[in-house]
Parts: C-alpha cells; sequence; structure tokens
C-alpha cells in the first residue's frame, strides 16, 4: 500500500506563497524585492510592508539626499561688463 502512494506524493508539488507572515495569497510577478531576495503579493511587494532586514531608511534617505545635492545645477555668476 505505501508502495502505490509514493508516486502520488511525488506528483503534489507546493504553490508558491507569499513570503510575508501569515499570508497565504500568490506571489505577484512585481513582487521580488531585491534587497532581501524574497518574492511577495501585490499587498507586501513594497519594503515597509514586509518589513524588509536589509532596509535602513535613515540611511536610505541620507544616501538619497547626498546623491541630489550632487547634481545640483549651480551656474557660474556672469561679470559685468
Amino acid at each position: 500500500m505505501i508502495i502505490m502512494l509514493q508516486p502520488m506524493i511525488q506528483n503534489i508539488i507546493a504553490k508558491p506563497k507569499c513570503n510575508a507572515f501569515n499570508c497565504l495569497q500568490k506571489p505577484s510577478p512585481i513582487g521580488h524585492c531585491n534587497r532581501c531576495s524574497l518574492d511577495f503579493c501585490n499587498t507586501h511587494r513594497y519594503i515597509e510592508t514586509h518589513n524588509c532586514t536589509n532596509y535602513n531608511k535613515d540611511l536610505e534617505f541620507k544616501a538619497h539626499q547626498a546623491k541630489i545635492m550632487s547634481n545640483k545645477c549651480v551656474r557660474e555668476k556672469i561679470t559685468k561688463l
């Protein structure tokens, strides 16, 4: 009897689920997080909603602010004739 059930068990494939805690929804094609390399549903695809372990809000803000300030457009003063 056990020998007959083994092929049936091998054919069962687990359906992918969202990696957020207690979420049973199907992962979205755009729900892949590049920081933690996990797949999430449409509700949990944002970094703040799935509590990404590789996300530091203050550090990201400072890096973004430095990038913006380095690209600041400043023109030189024109001397009067």
